[in-house]
């Protein structure tokens, strides 16, 4: 799982958020100028593209998630893959918290990682 990097002068930060912050046009990648080619320029981080099949339900709250998003960080572009990034790192953060926990079910999973956010 990707630390968070303390090199970056004193203050934490998240390498992978800062490239998506390349890719959504937020921070510059650094390139000049004179340097930029003709043509669609190339993606700051290499994806590699799958299949998957989600519900309605799951649909609507990702379509939610990107829309408010979207609307939060404009003119920033946030693309669903970007949310499915981010949405990764946050359950791979619960799980590691919980790892220790007895858990078989998918219904004992959601108890461990959500009633600790209901309850705050």
């Amino acid at each position: 799982m990707a630390k968070k990097d303390k090199s970056r002068q004193g203050d934490l930060f998240y390498p992978w958020a800062t490239l998506y912050s390349i890719e959504s046009n937020i921070h510059s990648s650094g390139s000049r100028r004179g340097t930029k080619r003709v043509g669609r320029p190339s993606n700051p981080m290499t994806r590699r593209q799958t299949s998957t099949s989600i519900t309605d339900d799951e649909s609507r709250i990702w379509d939610e998630v990107v829309y408010t998003l979207k609307r939060k960080m404009h003119p920033a572009k946030v693309q669903k893959n970007q949310v499915l990034g981010f949405a990764l790192r946050l359950l791979a953060r619960r799980i590691e918290e919980v790892k220790d926990e007895p858990f078989r079910t998918w219904e004992e999973i959601a108890a461990l990682v959500f009633d600790e956010l209901d309850e705050e």
